[in-house]
């Protein structure tokens, strides 16, 4: 595992907006066997990336964690990469209010603890503000 996350960093240090563009098409498309692996290299370029990889990472989000389970992990990795910055809050309230309302409820109720986190803990730090009642 060590060995991977070196390997992904450096492809991050060398061209980090082609390997947020792979990781990103990679889950998107679903040709991965299991998203985890995509959700952490996220995160490593969240941990190790420019700030223009740090922002693209963040604006495709929802594309890699597509349901709360995914985003619970990738809230557990970066907490122990680098913890929490209010682009990192904003990019998870961002999340929460680019859902459509039964898909978020869905989320909500199906998805409530993953990795120690909680929705109540996600929504405690990133203080979404919905854009109406």
């Amino acid at each position: 595992m060590r060995q991977n996350r070196d390997a992904i960093v450096r492809c991050i240090k060398v061209d980090c907006v082609r390997a947020v563009n792979s990781i990103v098409e990679i889950s998107d498309s679903g040709r991965a066997p299991k998203n985890k692996p995509a959700v952490f290299a996220l995160a490593l370029v969240a941990a190790h990336g420019t700030l223009e990889a740090k922002a693209l990472a963040f604006q495709n989000l929802a594309k890699a964690c597509r349901i709360g389970t995914h985003l619970f992990h990738f809230a557990e990795y970066v907490n122990a990469l680098r913890g929490w910055g209010r682009g990192l809050r904003s990019t998870v309230g961002r999340w929460c209010l680019e859902q459509e309302a039964d898909k978020l409820a869905h989320q909500v109720v199906k998805h409530q603890q993953r990795d120690s986190w909680s929705n109540g803990d996600l929504l405690r730090l990133a203080h979404p503000k919905a854009p109406s009642a």
